[in-house]
């Protein structure tokens, strides 16, 4: 079912050639977390890889993956792996009847293992794995929805000058000092041309300029700082850069055709020692 009422629960995937394997541990799951999550069974690789393809073109959260190692047409290990590269974000779980070291390390260096489960298993130790596992998924779920909506509005490269990886982590008065070069742009004339325009007409050319100012600083190892009225302003770590972008943005602008007509933007750069923080 979709619409605006209604999102589907995530889902745990299970994957073992062996049928009554596979209703012990859908059973087993189900009775602990299938008020939480939708519990999908595959019989082979092949199959699991395409139920997730599917999962993922409609949508639907994959939070974790458990396989059996020994099955026909591909190992689990490498089905975890093939998997890993459609949905990364999801933990992997393998179960392996023997002390198969070589294929839990290929699951550790290709397909994000979180852990792995000997055959045959103790329910308890199954359950709580996957529990610490569902947990995990949440919880870096929820960091990268933070990103996301922290880098609508901070560049993240603003992070990475805080050597801050979570904005959760960020406070008031957190920051560095460091040189770095300050480049200011303004477009000339821009108040008297703002006047005699239409409000949609100057809304458009703003955005038409800073689509062009944006990626200048950005290809030039800049971060934009912040946008001031028809100005934007932006950081750098070295000065030399902050000129490459300075001039690009000069040129580029001069061949832009907006809808207030042809504009002229000039450019300002200084650098020194700066507090960068919150």
């Amino acid at each position: 079912m979709s619409g605006d009422a209604w999102t589907e629960p995530p889902v745990i995937l299970l994957i073992d050639d062996e049928p009554e394997v596979l209703e012990a541990l859908r059973t087993q799951l189900k009775d602990r977390f299938g008020n939480q999550y939708e519990i999908e069974t595959s019989s082979t690789g092949p199959e699991a890889i395409a139920l997730v393809r599917d999962l993922v073109e409609e949508g639907v959260e994959l939070s974790l993956v458990i396989s059996d190692e020994i099955m026909p047409q591909m190992r689990g290990h490498k089905v975890l792996a093939a998997l890993h590269e459609i949905a990364p974000q999801a933990k992997t779980i393998l179960l392996t009847g023997q002390a198969d070291t070589h294929a839990v390390a290929e699951a550790v260096n290709h397909a994000n293992l979180f852990h792995f489960i000997s055959k045959p298993w103790d329910s308890i130790d199954l359950l709580l794995t996957v529990k610490r596992a569902a947990e995990s998924y949440t919880e870096e779920s929820l960091k990268v929805a933070r990103l996301k909506m922290f880098h609508r509005f901070v560049p993240q490269d603003f992070l990475s000058v805080l050597k801050v990886d979570d904005p959760i982590d960020t406070r008031v008065g957190m920051g560095t000092t460091q040189d770095m070069a300050v480049l200011f742009t303004d477009i000339r004339g821009f108040s008297t041309l703002s006047e005699t325009q239409d409000p949609d007409a100057i809304f458009a050319s703003l955005n038409d300029i800073f689509g062009t100012i944006v990626p200048a600083v950005a290809e030039n190892d800049g971060v934009v700082d912040k946008f001031v009225g028809d100005g934007v302003m932006a950081l750098f770590t070295s000065a030399e850069h902050a000129i490459r972008a300075g001039i690009r943005i000069v040129h580029d602008t001069q061949k832009l055709e907006t809808p207030m007509g042809q504009i002229s933007v000039g450019v300002g750069i200084n650098w020194g020692e700066l507090f960068l923080g919150t």
